[in-house]
């Protein structure tokens, strides 16, 4: 995206220099800011009467305004937030088209955005005063609610989620006045449009910001909203971010998580009652926080100050003060890196190759403001220094770049004991480079694994044998480690995948594949080119060999993309070993890895349900059932002294075949009828991968011997 400005000749974009400039019925006197797809400009009215002397007008960038997708996202942006009228709301005025040209008339807000406000209290190691804090929260609060509840020209409700409440879009007025704007990814989950198409869209808010189903990639809705705005309110009392890690990884992971260790290190020094209120706000599933903005609002009024004309003056206090503080306005930003300089980069590998910092985002500011975006920005080099390994019996291999030790260390390829000369800075063994240590396969697993163990359970790598034994583990809710041999069928190479599991639930996979390395995955899902996972592996040592976290500093994936390549990768690295026909597998209790720096949180009993389609294909499924149809299923009691299996995280279609055989013994044609009937409309082929699943679970059992073509239950 280029920084300078067309030439004045330019139809609907005019150069700078030339301020004031017409713009419809407006004069634009300077540019506030720019973002990813437009730009917004203080303004004044040119002629006739207008509500208010100054106005922020929004408009798209040039490179946009012949793309119908962002044209038609500015009109949604615009009607969307013209439809509400609220105080706490910044106000539109108008929307036009000025030469072609759509814009936004906006309320000018003469003050701070509460982002700007958070960053100079820090820099001045100063909180926000606790009772300004509440006070804006409770704002935002009726503010979200009038958005919520907003309805269209018909009347209709709108069903509308903001998206995007952070500091950056939350305006604080000299007058101690507060607003929430910017609805630039705002969308509306009315009943007349797709759920999926605006639940399961990208996101590009402000990933410290978002809720946990945001960041898993599951269907959201308003309470993501509040959600965001607990984030926003508990970041003003702990005068820094919630949700913290090493890496904008680490960042993502912590908010799925729900980890708000940070808010309980002050749960004591809180007002009675106000951890509880925050803490219910953050809960993980939606269902369990405040359902709606009016809830949160009455459940923050009893912690906002007696005096409505005191606090607020704090907050004028607070703005002025940040407003006089300014260093300057934020420059232009650009995306990190585009294809032109990529190429250019790859095929002459110049010192300097790509600027860390991603693209800014649109902040209608009313003033001139400063953000993380104003900071020098960072370049990066290529290390061209080359590595050489001496292994234990003496052979030299070399020179090597820095990537392909990292890919030899996890391979196996290359043990704790071997030397590496690494960046030629002198042989070291693996064991004493500090470098290389997280990259080393867990020396209390995998290697000392050799000899067998009284309480492993060790099966051939057939359905029969394996199904049951992942049913079990995550039926008994089991911790301990998979070990897959898996014997190659194009060839003799053997490969081993590692599956750890806690208490029925996955939390890291390993695999010896060198194919299944995270960098070459993501060229095979087309999320990468070749060039660029190049471009990526050239500057690794200036990451400490973590590739996501180098892919998202070269701003070439986006990080929640990134989050859920990852989570995906392993899935499809657990279903795949269901497709391997020769090899073992082993299972032993109680072992875990002693480093897991992004925990998958799969529940086996979601993933068990993909392995069955792999275990079966279609065609085979319905062979294997087609002496089954007049076979009884019975629903399994839990064992003695046991709970009940908890059914919250099983597949819908197995849920929905559970409560129609829990009712009695049940033939499966009938069962293939009545789960055909059921609102989802399961089709025969997932009933009876549903049934595979809860065979394996021992949630299901056939009444007498198993139908001709299922083998006994193995015992384990």
């Amino acid at each position: 995206m280029p920084h300078s400005q067309p030439p004045p000749s330019t139809p609907g974009r005019l150069h700078e220099g030339g301020f004031p400039i017409a713009f419809g019925n407006y004069l634009l006197e300077r540019r506030l800011a720019v973002g990813g797809t437009s730009e917004v400009y203080l303004a004044r009215p040119r002629v006739g009467t207008h509500p208010a002397p100054r106005v922020v007008i929004k408009r798209l960038l040039p490179a946009f305004l012949e793309d119908p997708t962002f044209v038609g996202m500015f009109a949604t942006e615009a009607r969307l937030h013209r439809s509400i009228r609220h105080p706490n709301v910044v106000q539109v005025f108008e929307a036009g088209v000025v030469r072609n040209e759509p814009y936004l008339a906006m309320e000018y807000i003469d003050g701070v955005d509460a982002f700007r406000l958070l960053r100079r209290l820090h820099q001045e190691r100063r909180p926000v005063p606790f009772g300004v804090s509440i006070f804006i929260a409770r704002s935002i609060c009726d503010a979200l609610s009038a958005v919520h509840v907003s309805t269209d020209l018909s009347g209709q409700t709108m069903k509308m989620v903001h998206r995007d409440v952070t500091p950056s879009n939350i305006y604080l007025s000299v007058q101690g006045d507060i607003r929430l704007g910017d609805f630039g990814i705002a969308r509306e989950l009315g009943a007349a449009r797709s759920s999926h198409a605006t639940t399961s869209a990208v996101i590009k808010g402000k990933y410290n910001y978002l809720s946990p189903e945001q960041v898993n990639g599951e269907p959201f809705d308003h309470r993501a909203d509040l959600f965001s705005l607990a984030v926003v309110t508990t970041e003003m009392i702990l005068g820094e971010p919630l949700f913290r890690g090493n890496g904008q990884l680490a960042i993502l992971l912590a908010i799925r998580d729900c980890r708000i260790d940070a808010l309980r290190e002050i749960a004591g020094r809180l007002p009675d009652g106000l951890f509880d209120v925050l803490e219910r706000a953050l809960k993980k599933e939606a269902a369990a926080r405040y359902q709606t903005a009016k809830d949160f609002a009455e459940a923050l009024a009893p912690f906002v100050p007696s005096s409505r004309e005191s606090v607020k003056q704090q907050l004028k206090n607070c703005v002025i003060w940040a407003q006089q503080n300014a260093t300057g306005i934020s420059q232009p930003s650009q995306p990190a890196v585009d294809d032109l300089r990529l190429r250019k980069a790859l095929s002459s590998y110049p010192t300097k190759v790509a600027s860390m910092r991603p693209p800014a985002s649109t902040l209608p500011s009313a003033t001139d403001f400063d953000d993380e975006r104003d900071e020098d920005r960072n370049t990066l080099e290529i290390d061209l220094r080359p590595s050489r390994i001496r292994y234990v019996d003496g052979r030299l291999v070399g020179p090597l770049s820095f990537a392909r030790v990292i890919e030899m260390l996890v391979t196996g390829e290359l043990a704790p004991h071997d030397e590496v000369d690494l960046l030629s800075e002198g042989f070291r063994r693996v064991i004493d480079i500090e470098l290389l240590l997280r990259h080393l396969p867990d020396a209390e697993t995998t290697r000392s694994l050799r000899a067998p163990n009284v309480n492993e359970v060790r099966v051939e790598l057939r359905p029969e044998s394996l199904l049951p034994l992942i049913g079990r583990i995550a039926r008994f809710q089991e911790t301990g480690l998979l070990l897959f041999d898996l014997q190659e069928e194009d060839s003799s190479r053997q490969t081993r995948r590692e599956v750890y599991v806690q208490q029925g639930v996955v939390v890291h996979i390993a695999s010896t594949d060198a194919s299944e390395l995270l960098g070459r995955s993501l060229v095979r899902r087309g999320k990468l080119s070749p060039e660029e996972l190049d471009m990526a592996l050239a500057v690794l040592s200036r990451f400490d060999g973590r590739l996501g976290d180098t892919l998202i500093a070269l701003g070439l994936i986006d990080p929640v993309d990134l989050f859920h390549s990852i989570r995906d990768q392993g899935r499809e690295r657990f279903t795949k070993v269901f497709s391997y026909q020769s090899g073992t597998v082993t299972f032993r209790p109680g072992i875990q890895p002693t480093r897991v720096e992004f925990p998958l949180n799969m529940e086996l009993s979601q993933v068990l349900l993909e392995g069955v389609s792999v275990a079966f294909p279609d065609g085979h499924l319905l062979r294997r059932y087609a002496n089954a149809a007049g076979s009884f299923l019975y629903l399994v009691p839990p064992p003695s002294g046991l709970p009940p299996f908890s059914t919250t995280f099983l597949p819908p279609s197995l849920t929905g075949v559970i409560g129609i055989v829990g009712e009695g013994p049940l033939p499966v044609h009938l069962l293939l009828q009545r789960v055909g009937a059921l609102p989802n409309r399961f089709t025969k082929l997932d009933t009876l991968r549903a049934v595979e699943t809860g065979l394996a679970l021992n949630l299901l059992a056939w009444d007498g011997a198993p139908p001709a073509g299922f083998s006994p239950p193995v015992s384990l």
